[in-house]
């Protein structure tokens, strides 16, 4: 979804080269379902008349009236991660952009980058000469950005049947000259290569350009949408590690390995292990745990979150953990909330948390 809202913006893109020349297409790597009914589709009707004479029953055709359903070309852009946290000097912080084609046609897009589109505190530099990269998985990680993903903004394409959805993972560089607090702004374009729809407006209509022959529709500006990574640098450095600590199987207590197994009515202990480092503060800092609490596979015990050796209660009272339940796609989880709150990392801060589930 679009969010350009600031003023006074500076589009500056990192190249899309020239449009016709493509050096390799991206298709899909998940599917959101059909948007609406395939372009190109024949939709055929007929009425009929039906009456007696003499008291015979007689039924009267119509014509057959048909029509081909039209293309839309509608795509979204939407930055899969609220804002960034970098420091000053580091390389390839990526920004995951999903793409999903809301048409109802197979539709190709060219991709592009702006770095340096003001408002912000600082430019964060668009590396890699013009590439992004394709998510090898559900989310974009540091290993994503390899030679067998690459895309490139100038040549390359996506190549996306209605509904298709592809993660872009688009790494820039953080200046060395920034303060805590500051914000970088990136956007990514993803605009239809459909010959005339760069300078369509909305509404607009492309004879015999949709697929089958069909007319094609724009239902966006230039057929194109967008959304802005944020880059926020911070002096001060969050990590969370979760770990099994303990297994009480009913026959012995052991550490994982140690023995004991996992067994229907055995008590895992978890551990989650928080460093909080660096000269800046951690502002509201909460660590969350949704843990599935619906019978099937285990069920929290309650009461059972220590936080820094000192039990806590599930209700919201005045230690720092509140147990909740929530429904996260029709399962039951037990929501494990800890407000540790405003935290500074300088002296280095380590928190620690445990609580237990029962198998089942």
């Amino acid at each position: 979804m679009s969010r350009f809202n600031r003023l006074g913006l500076v589009l500056v893109t990192a190249s899309l080269g020239s449009v016709g020349v493509h050096a390799e297409t991206f298709t899909e790597t998940g599917n959101v379902g059909p948007q609406g009914t395939q372009a190109g589709t024949t939709i055929s009707n007929q009425a009929r008349a039906e009456f007696a004479i003499n008291g015979n029953p007689v039924a009267e055709l119509s014509n057959i009236e048909a029509f081909d359903v039209d293309e839309r070309i509608q795509v979204d852009v939407t930055v899969q991660q609220a804002s960034v946290l970098v420091e000053g000097g580091q390389t390839n912080r990526i920004q995951p952009f999903l793409i999903t084609n809301l048409g109802n046609g197979q539709e190709a897009f060219n991709l592009s980058v702006l770095p340096n589109i003001g408002g912000d505190d600082f430019d964060p530099i668009f590396s890699a000469s013009n590439l992004v990269y394709r998510a090898s998985g559900s989310a974009c990680a540091p290993s994503d950005i390899t030679a067998s993903q690459e895309f490139d903004t100038g040549t390359d394409q996506l190549n996306l049947a209605s509904g298709g959805t592809i993660l872009i993972c688009v790494p820039a560089d953080i200046p060395f000259e920034v303060n805590d607090g500051d914000e970088g702004l990136l956007d990514l374009v993803a605009a239809s290569s459909t010959p005339g729809a760069s300078a369509a407006g909305v509404g607009g209509v492309l004879t015999g350009q949709g697929d089958g022959g069909v007319d094609a529709v724009v239902v966006q500006n230039q057929a194109q949408d967008g959304d802005r990574g944020v880059y926020v640098v911070s002096a001060v450095d969050v990590t969370v590690v979760k770990s099994i600590f303990q297994i009480n199987d009913g026959f012995q207590t052991t550490a994982p390995g140690g023995g004991a197994t996992f067994i229907p009515g055995a008590v895992v202990t978890y551990q989650i292990d928080v460093t909080v480092d660096g000269r800046g503060n951690a502002q509201n800092l909460a660590v969350i745990d949704d843990i599935r609490n619906d019978g099937e596979q285990v069920l929290y015990v309650a009461n059972s979150v220590v936080v820094n050796g000192i039990g806590s209660t599930d209700a919201a009272d005045i230690d720092l953990v509140t147990v909740s339940d929530v429904v996260i796609g029709g399962v039951d989880y037990k929501r494990i909330f800890v407000d540790f709150g405003t935290t500074s990392g300088d002296p280095v801060v380590n928190h620690q948390i445990r609580f237990q589930v029962e198998i089942q």
